[in-house]
């Protein structure tokens, strides 16, 4: 791409080859077999007379402070102001404007048109930002280049101030809050400049550095309340006790965590219960007082009428029992049976056994011999019997083993440190997958599955504006939900963005902005849970016409 708004002096040894291109030496490679140094050059831009040139995306790699020069673009003489209008809304109603407003000053309107910009085009990726926002209402005085963002990602948006807005925006949130859901995820990157990206457990290519991320969420209305972005080699069942300490500092009080079960463990409990919040956590089944709990409960409630819980077509029951021995803490354990789950489960797990049992047929009854170290993930199943020189001679189902396998299937477990129904219990837990609703929200609508960022500094500030779109993206997901009810299809979030860029406004012979048609019978049903109707969308529009006076 050329960029033919920008005019500069053609750098001191450039080249313009036959036909214009501007050519510099990017760096010198040393030919071993010609005993030179032999240049190789790039293309950036193209030169328009003897001394003047226009650059391309290339030059912004050698010559960043070029682009400084960017002229501010001009709107479109046809705005979207649906989306831009609902995130007005939403950022009054939340008074996340006003405290942004407040910590961040000047860069205020930026990060406002960040956040939306985030929004509507479900990216985190700057480049397009000057693009997109030429076609929608601004917060900002211009529209400003990725070099301008990428500089306050870099400069301006300091540990202090994030840590001011999550200190006030939980203080804002704490009172209403009763249970915090907890979790994390982590990204890939192969960035050099992020020293945060280390080898850990990554959940996609474990062949990648990976940056982990963990986000505490308002169980109830999915409202992100504060996160944390530490380095890859991190385990996050170790980091638990931070956001903990995090939600103390902010002054939460009788509270519950929601936890998956990531986070079992005794020192997990333990500083949860030492710091007096209550928990909800779904357990490992493999831990030996759980295992113990399934086995002395699994026939007292597998198809029992008295132990179904309707609403979620399971069956549960409750028992008090100590989880470790070096700890005197009991705590509720709620065995569940999801009878549906135990027949896929049991019939997934007995067609695995017929292929492995149909493959070990085949190969006893070939010449090709197989050694010990080849069957090793048969043996699971097999009892196998090998030869003087180690290798298959035959083998036999180990059906009890297998049988164990099959009574243990369809059960799970929760445990709470308050007293409730196993019923109360799941309850509270299913609404948990709001934080993973978030997370793949965060990666999949708000791309953030990479950082486009090449230091620490600025990856911290970028996922800090990212949090901040993720809590307006979820409150228009929230005031949506009604409509969901209706038909999911055309109201999930990136539909209701895709019917609200259409309500548009043009501007006329007079350069004033109009509206050319009214709003759709669809797009009232979108406007009207955030209290904006036709009225608003023409007074909105008077005053797009006030700002450009």
């Amino acid at each position: 791409m050329f960029y033919d708004n920008i005019k500069v002096e053609r750098p001191e040894g450039s080249i313009v080859y036959p036909n214009g291109y501007v050519y510099i030496t990017a760096k010198k490679v040393y030919i071993k077999e010609k005993k030179h140094n032999q240049n190789k050059r790039v293309s950036i831009g193209k030169a328009i007379d003897d001394n003047l040139m226009i650059p391309n995306d290339n030059a912004r790699k050698f010559f960043p402070e070029w682009f400084e020069l960017l002229e501010p673009l001009q709107h479109s003489d046809t705005l979207s102001i649906g989306n831009t209008m609902i995130i007005d809304k939403v950022l009054q109603s939340l008074e996340v404007g006003d405290l942004i407003d407040s910590i961040f000053e000047d860069d205020s309107p930026l990060i406002k048109d960040l956040i939306q910009y985030m929004i509507i085009n479900e990216s985190t990726v700057m480049q397009y930002f000057p693009t997109l926002m030429r076609r929608v209402p601004i917060y900002s005085d211009k529209i400003y280049s990725d070099t301008t963002i990428g500089r306050m990602f870099k400069e301006r948006i300091s540990l202090k101030d994030r840590e001011f807005f999550l200190h006030s925006w939980n203080q804002m949130n704490h009172a209403k809050t009763v249970y915090i859901s907890y979790d994390s995820t982590n990204m890939n990157t192969c960035s050099e400049g992020i020293e945060l990206a280390e080898f850990g457990h990554a959940k996609a290519d474990d062949e990648v550095p990976i940056v982990n991320l963990s986000y505490a969420i308002d169980q109830e209305t999915g409202t992100p309340l504060y996160y944390e972005q530490y380095p890859g080699s991190i385990n996050d069942n170790s980091q638990l006790k931070y956001m903990v300490d995090k939600a103390i500092g902010y002054g939460y009080e009788g509270i519950g965590l929601i936890l998956d079960r990531g986070y079992f463990s005794s020192d997990n409990l333990g500083y949860i219960a030492r710091k007096g919040y209550d928990l909800v956590m779904m357990v490992k089944t493999n831990q030996t007082a759980i295992k113990e709990a399934i086995e002395e409960n699994r026939l007292k409630i597998a198809d029992k009428v008295a132990y179904y819980i309707e609403p979620y077509g399971v069956y549960g029951k409750t028992v008090k029992k100590q989880l470790y021995k070096n700890s005197e803490d009991q705590y509720y354990v709620h065995v569940y049976y999801d009878g549906e789950k135990a027949n896929n489960q049991r019939l997934g797990l007995l067609n695995v056994y017929q292929k492995m049992e149909k493959e070990l047929e085949e190969k006893t009854s070939k010449t090709m011999l197989s050694k010990r170290e080849d069957l090793k993930r048969f043996e699971k199943g097999f009892k196998i019997t090998y030869d003087d020189n180690g290798y298959l001679k035959k083998y036999t189902k180990r059906t009890d083993k297998i049988q164990k396998e099959i009574d243990a299937m369809g059960y799970f477990v929760l445990v709470t440190s308050k007293e409730m129904s196993a019923e109360e219990a799941l309850t509270i837990y299913r609404d948990r997958d709001t934080v993973e609703k978030l997370f793949r929200s965060l990666k999949s609508n708000l791309g953030y599955d990479g950082f486009g960022v090449h230091d620490d500094v600025s990856l911290e500030a970028k996922t800090f504006v990212t949090f901040l779109a993720n809590i307006v993206r979820n409150d228009i997901y929230v005031k949506t939900k009604g409509l969901r009810k209706k038909n999911r299809k055309q109201y999930t979030i990136p539909a209701i963005i895709n019917e609200m860029n259409k309500v548009e406004v043009s501007r006329n012979i007079n350069s004033e902005y109009i509206r050319r048609y009214g709003i759709t019978k669809k797009q009232k049903e979108i406007l009207k849970p955030f209290g904006i109707d036709n009225k608003e969308v023409e007074a909105y529009t008077q005053r797009l016409n006030k700002v450009g006076e």
